[in-house]
């Protein structure tokens, strides 16, 4: 069935990329295909125990385009997992009568925090901070999107489906997602390339039931490698619901960007609530002095425009020193505090290729659970 499955969506590709390049006047429509390709390599030490991996952490294709002026479109499935999942599946209806802005149904980001909704495919470190554990990335629903200002405050609400099943959600009322997230931008100077930008967020989201008909939430935290063991873990039980109220603090001033997050999280049980805070903090700056470029509320930081590619000892590339600290709190359920620093190095050999290596230490002082990772990416997209 998988081998199905997968053979099916190869197909659909190949057909719609065999007319990606054509422009259809009857229908004014216009396509797009690329992908992503990212393979990490891992070592790990985990109270004194080694441990080495590597695997495709992003192995993605997808199709966008628009159909006249005001519909757009994407679907977009991943293959790092051996079988096909689908990330983005969504219609976009632009240029609202009246209202403006933009309404999105299918799967897509929540409108969250800004370190998830800035593309995989540009961000400053190998993995996403503690904080974004608390969000789906991508659920199935609605999202209304808009600008005001000329595009100094973002504003975004959505409903989602909490569902475990991808495009299974039938009974509606028993999992879903509600958030409002407004953005303003401070200050915008593209040719400083200077951003200061403040955000805000709340989401109340309220687990599905299983089949026992109770609603639980599960939640287990890794230090920021992908291929290390998790060291916090809790499974909350008779759960009404979860407060999340983000925060968001960026500034960019040419070469040099400072990022922050900070989530205060209420897990509301039948029995207690409990307080599990999160937050991020990182500095980055390029030594070859490029910047990074902010492209909307919604899409967060978009691709680096290097100075010099590395072209036959034209040009060496970009290069990017950073520095993240985060922390994830659940001492409240007894779980303990994991806190974790981050140190990255970016080699940009062009816009759509680079070589990532992070250091990462992480602790738990509750089990004194400790680990250190060096990891290595091979990126690149099309």
């Amino acid at each position: 069935m998988k081998k199905l499955i997968i053979t099916s969506t190869l197909l659909l590709f190949c057909v719609l990329l065999s007319n990606a390049q054509n422009n259809d006047l009857k229908f004014k429509r216009k396509i797009k295909y690329g992908g992503r390709f990212m393979f990490d390599y891992g070592f790990n030490k985990l109270n004194n125990q080694n441990h080495a991996g590597s695997e495709f952490r992003r192995l993605r294709t997808f199709i966008k385009g628009k159909v006249y002026n005001n519909v757009s479109y994407k679907m977009q499935v991943d293959f790092s997992k051996g079988h096909a999942v689908i990330n983005d599946a969504y219609i976009k209806f632009g240029k609202l009568p009246k209202i403006g802005g933009t309404l999105t149904v299918g799967n897509f980001k929540e409108p969250t925090s800004l370190n998830i909704l800035t593309s995989s495919k540009y961000s400053t470190f190998i993995e996403y901070a503690m904080l974004t554990n608390y969000h789906n990335a991508r659920n199935t629903g609605i999202m209304y999107d808009t600008n005001f200002l000329k595009n100094k405050l973002g504003f975004q609400i959505a409903y989602n489906s909490n569902s475990n099943t991808f495009g299974k959600d039938e009974k509606l009322n028993e999992g879903q997602n509600i958030t409002i997230r407004v953005t303003g931008l401070i200050l915008s100077d593209k040719k400083r390339h200077q951003y200061l930008l403040f955000g805000t967020s709340f989401s109340n989201r309220v687990p599905f039931k299983d089949n026992l008909g109770i609603r639980t939430y599960k939640i287990g935290i890794r230090p920021e490698s992908h291929l290390a063991a998790k060291l916090i873990s809790n499974n909350f039980t008779n759960v009404n619901h979860i407060n999340l109220n983000g925060f968001e603090f960026v500034f960019t001033s040419g070469a040099l960007s400072l990022q922050s997050e900070y989530t205060s999280a209420t897990i509301n049980t039948q029995a207690k609530k409990f307080s599990a805070p999160s937050y991020y903090a990182y500095i980055s700056y390029f030594l070859t002095k490029e910047s990074r470029p902010y492209k909307s509320s919604y899409g967060g930081f978009s691709r680096v425009k290097l100075l010099h590619n590395f072209d036959n000892n034209k040009g060496w590339g970009a290069l990017e020193l950073a520095v993240r600290f985060s922390s994830f709190d659940l001492s409240d359920a007894n779980q303990g505090k994991l806190n974790d620093l981050t140190f990255g190095l970016n080699w940009y050999l062009n816009p759509y290729t680079r070589i990532m290596y992070n250091f990462v230490s992480g602790d738990n002082s509750l089990n004194n659970s400790k680990i250190t990772a060096h990891l290595i990416r091979f990126q690149i997209d099309f």
